[in-house]
């Protein structure tokens, strides 16, 4: 009896780490989380290394509140730390250059092409 081919991992491409990047990350890692079974890699493109919760940065310029409450480092938000979900949730700190629709891809400025 032939083998049967597995079903091909869907793929998320998230564009930026801001509010919604970030977010649309935590959220996908809890579906990786629970389902462990590799249907789906997502990648993360962002410049920083960190997430800013800019609605705090008032409190941070008056001196009521440390930078280091507004601003977390992105290995720990995620919890990729978990061996299983290392290959599954990856981050790329990079610039997006270009995006080609028609091929289905990100370019960015380190010349590497990133696919959803």
């Amino acid at each position: 009896m032939p083998a049967l081919d597995p079903t091909p991992a869907r793929r998320v491409l998230i564009l930026g780490g801001g509010f919604g990047g970030t977010y649309a990350a935590l959220e996908l890692e809890k579906v990786l989380a629970r389902q462990g079974n590799g249907s789906l890699e997502v990648t993360l493109v962002t410049r920083d290394n960190f997430f800013l919760f800019t609605p705090m940065l008032h409190e941070v310029a008056a001196s009521d509140l440390e930078l280091s409450t507004i601003v977390n480092p992105l290995r720990k938000l995620y919890l990729s730390k978990l061996p299983r979900l290392e290959k599954k949730l990856r981050v790329a700190l990079d610039w997006i250059l270009d995006l080609c629709f028609a091929k289905d891809f990100a370019c960015l400025t380190d010349g590497r092409a990133v696919r959803p």
